[in-house]
């Protein structure tokens, strides 16, 4: 059905209600089907506007003021110009029966109770509406029917009157309770209550506004709201402000945050609602309640920072190499929680968490039974943490090795309910030490199968003495004395005769200036035993002493022989095994011996008269001629040079002669004379020997890079540490002037100074408090853990002890063996001062930095108590003088 007329014009309807919520939803309702809408607030309004405009149909109330609905429709039933639009009545006062045949009586065309669905409203004035219905018309009555109309209306508007009163009355004693009840309420109430009248005046304020704010609610009263100002932060006051703009247009405001400064000076939170107080449709104030929720605002504060360090936490877990674990105690160990980072294995998550993969088919096969085999007896011993090794497949079906550091959770009756776990992979570790494995057992069997004797010695007390660390089986079977018995012992408590020998004077240069040097044939005796020996000396890279030496009694006694007798000269020269020669000044041989022919292939007949250049090496043979040229200067003969031979089948040898001037009987130079010794063997194990120490040490050095991952993925604030007090360390010891090998073995042990930490559980290492007595006692062990970790490996350098004592302190207050003065070693006083700097100049998890400044104030401060005199100054020159800075 249209809601239009025949000329396309919306039809329209008036609305009578002395209540505007009434009008309000009733004008709704037909604007939204289509009908225009004109409004009146009772009958006398209502009969002024249709006379002016009429409509096409009314809808009114009855009880209004003014005029009421009946009377309205007496008049518009009367009205020549109205009488023919449909009169709807529409109440929720006037429901019974009676109600509906009087007005039905004055000639209404309808008689509808509030409320109505809409739809059904709808249709019904649609009915109405129909082009087809005409309203109903009233015929005049005779004066006495009209005065039975009149007293019957009358009787109807005080029947509604009389239920009204009654209804007030009721209404009245049930306001009164309540005012009493608000009183109560608002004396008793835990939040606070703020009435503002419409000149925005305070014009109440509850009690307890003395127990949160410290002020007393008359010294709010009678106040204007701006007074507020006195008691909010700037951006809550002008929050309010903005607020309670939007309240006095008829918004509702609910659960605002406004901060609140009480008498006290602290800061307190409120949540803040706010509405208008209405009376007749319009707003006279404001009724605000306020909740004290300071308490929960810290609350939530702690629950937000915690949640912000576990994301934290999880960022950083699922960015570093350790993938954490947490396994059910049940067969098979099922999966409940794994790090993202499982990523890094092929796997995701959810291939655990959600059951299809448990941890223990990724096993390997050899190493399952022994790890739950372990992990059986780890428990039934009690142990709350363990750590195994073991391998793992990946999920493309490579293999991994990784270290599973496991903790024990118990249910509250005692029973292990999970397994917490952290795994690093440490494949590549594995395989280094398989590579340093493979590479000493190569440069053992090396060492071991040298025909000429071979020691090791490491220098100690600043190359005051040296202690034998390898000894080969030549060197026992010529000292007569077995490996065991000399191992760890000094030179000088093994071979007492060494200083008077000569030798000791050679380790000592050589370990000064790392040039090899020859010792010459001496006779070395003492109470065990005797002998003549030639020694080659040179340094490794590693700083550690190698002798290659072998026993030429026999050649010495050969050579004092010869000099008895030109006949047993000759015989043992022709016989001896080195080559000897004589040589013109042009440098053309013009005698020599047998060996020389064998050695070098040639026939006598060829060597003869050949000059030297044409069988020594092109690349050699300039250092001869130099050779030769100083001997034949000096008049000082050389010994033990170093040349190539270049044998007549083209093979290249190493050879070491010595030589001197060769004169006539009048003691004029006439040519030179020397022997030469075919070295190449030992040129070759001296070249190998070096190769294999130098897998060693990069061995070494990989398996410290590995320990310093360890300590960086328990711990990133001991990894970055350990890093600048190891180029802080460093750094002093060059301004101190110590060796660069010795600065190298500082260096090393300052990287992994505080790997001993790994025994530490990590959230003691990252707790953002104040350690607790039993955790601080738990991170001193940490020396004496790292000790335990590097006592055993071999180096160059005492790295163990550095460790062990870099918290010692040279009055004795350090520890962990309250060690004083000379008893803890000069690179351990060196990372304690730079230690101490780095740490108290960073940042720390439980502190902020303390600044370089208070750092270098400390180390002065304590200047010769508890740091090295020299130490300190030499740290202090580096940050005052030249400019260092730590690097971050």
């Amino acid at each position: 059905m249209s809601t239009e007329d025949e000329e396309g014009t919306m039809k329209r309807c008036l609305i009578v209600d002395d209540q505007e919520e009434n009008l309000y939803l009733l004008e709704t309702i037909l604007k939204g089907n289509g009908y225009e809408v004109d409004r009146a607030g009772n009958g006398a309004e209502a009969l002024e506007k249709a006379r002016r405009q009429p409509p096409d149909m009314v809808i009114s109330d009855i009880l209004m003021p003014v005029m009421d609905g009946y009377t309205l429709c007496r008049e518009w039933k009367a009205d020549n110009a109205l009488k023919h639009i449909p009169f709807v009545f529409y109440t929720a006062t006037y429901t019974e029966t009676k109600d509906e045949e009087f007005a039905l009586s004055l000639g209404a065309d309808r008689f509808l109770i509030k409320p109505q669905e809409p739809d059904v409203l709808i249709r019904m004035i649609r009915e109405v509406m129909d082009e087809s219905y005409s309203a109903r018309q009233v015929a005049a009555r005779p004066l006495g029917e009209e005065m039975e109309i009149f007293r019957q209306h009358n009787e109807i508007l005080f029947r509604k009157l009389e239920k009204k009163m009654s209804d007030l009355e009721a209404a009245n004693r049930q306001l009164q309770s309540l005012e009493e009840k608000y009183r109560l309420s608002f004396a008793h109430a835990t939040d606070v209550i703020f009435m503002i009248d419409a000149d925005l005046v305070i014009s109440g304020v509850s009690p307890c506004v003395e127990r949160i704010l410290g002020y007393r609610p008359e010294e709010f009263v009678g106040q204007p709201v701006s007074g507020l100002e006195a008691i909010m932060p700037p951006e809550s006051f002008e929050r309010a402000v903005s607020d309670v703009d939007l309240i006095l247009r008829g918004d509702t405001i609910e659960g605002v945050i406004y901060r609140f400064i009480a008498k006290d000076g602290c800061i307190k939170h409120g949540e803040v609602s706010g509405s208008p107080i209405r009376s007749d449709g319009k707003i006279i104030g404001i009724v605000s309640i306020a909740r004290d929720i300071t308490e929960r605002r810290r609350m939530e504060e702690k629950l937000q920072a915690a949640y912000a360090k576990r994301q934290e936490l999880e960022f950083i877990i699922d960015r570093s190499p350790a993938v954490v674990w947490l396994w059910k105690a049940e067969p098979g160990w099922p999966v409940e929680y794994v790090s993202g980072n499982i990523t890094s294995y092929g796997y995701v998550p959810s291939d655990f968490t959600g059951g299809r993969i448990a941890f223990a088919s990724i096993v390997h096969p050899e190493d399952l039974q022994r790890v739950g085999t372990e992990v059986e007896q780890y428990t039934r011993e009690g142990r709350s943490e363990f750590t195994q090794e073991y391998r793992i497949y990946m999920k493309s079906g490579e293999m991994r090795w990784i270290d599973d550091r496991t903790w024990v959770r118990r249910g509250p009756d005692g029973s292990i309910t999970h397994f917490q776990g952290i795994a690093i992979d440490i494949t590549d570790r594995k395989r280094a030490e398989e590579t340093m494995l493979k590479s000493e057992n190569r440069f053992r069997k090396l060492f071991e199968q040298m025909c000429s004797c071979a020691v090791i010695y490491e220098a100690v007390d600043d190359g005051e003495d040296f202690v034998i660390r390898d000894f080969n089986r030549a060197a026992e079977r010529l000292e007569k004395i077995g490996r065991e018995e000399v191992l760890g012992r000094r030179v000088t408590e093994v071979f007492p005769g060494v200083r008077d020998f000569g030798l000791f004077a050679v380790f000592q240069r050589v370990w000064n200036t790392g040039n090899p040097e020859d010792h010459k044939i001496s006779l070395y005796k003492d109470h065990r035993i005797a002998g003549w020996r030639e020694n080659h000396v040179f340094r490794l890279p590693s700083g550690e002493m190698v002798a290659l030496y072998e026993d030429v009694t026999a050649r010495k006694q050969a050579d004092e022989a010869l000099t008895v007798s030109e006949k047993k000269y000759r015989n043992i020269l022709e016989d001896m095994d080195d080559a000897y020669f004589e040589l013109d000044l042009k440098g053309n041989l013009v005698f020599f011996n047998e060996a020389l022919v064998r050695k070098t292939g040639y026939t006598r007949e060829e060597l003869t008269g050949m000059n030297y250049r044409n069988f020594i090496s092109p690349e050699t043979s300039r250092l001869v001629l130099t050779v030769f040229s100083e001997i034949y200067k000096t008049g000082q003969a050389v010994r033990l040079f170093d040349y190539e031979v270049v044998m007549k089948d083209g093979q290249v040898r190493n050879y070491e002669s010595w030589a001197n001037l060769l004169f006539d009987e009048q003691d004029r130079p006439v040519g030179f004379r020397g022997m030469a010794r075919d070295i190449t063997s030992r040129k070759q194990a001296e070249m190998s020997l070096q190769k294999s120490l130098e897998n060693l040490r990069k061995a070494l050095q990989t398996t410290i890079q590995v320990l310093v991952v360890a300590v960086e993925t328990r711990d990133p604030y001991t990894a970055g540490h350990q890093v600048r007090v190891a180029d802080l360390a460093r750094n002093i010891a060059l301004e101190m002037g110590l060796p660069p090998d010795r600065i190298e073995g500082i260096r090393l042990a300052a990287v992994i100074h505080d790997i001993g930490k790994l025994y530490v559980p990590a959230e003691i290492l990252t707790k953002p408090t104040r350690l607790r007595d039993i955790e601080f006692a738990l991170i001193q062990e940490h020396a004496q853990k790292g000790y335990e970790i590097l006592k055993d490996v071999e180096s160059a350098w005492p790295l163990a002890q550095i460790v062990y004592q870099h918290h010692e302190r040279m009055d004795g207050s350090g520890y962990p063996r309250n060690l004083k003065g000379d008893e803890i070693i000069l690179e351990a006083r060196i990372l304690a001062v730079s230690d101490v700097v780095e740490s108290m100049a960073s940042h720390r998890p439980y502190r902020p930095t303390l600044g370089i400044e208070a750092a270098l104030e400390e180390i002065e401060r304590n200047r010769g108590t508890h740091y090295d005199k020299v130490v300190v100054d030499a740290c202090l020159k580096l940050f005052r003088e030249k400019g260092y800075h730590v690097v971050y």
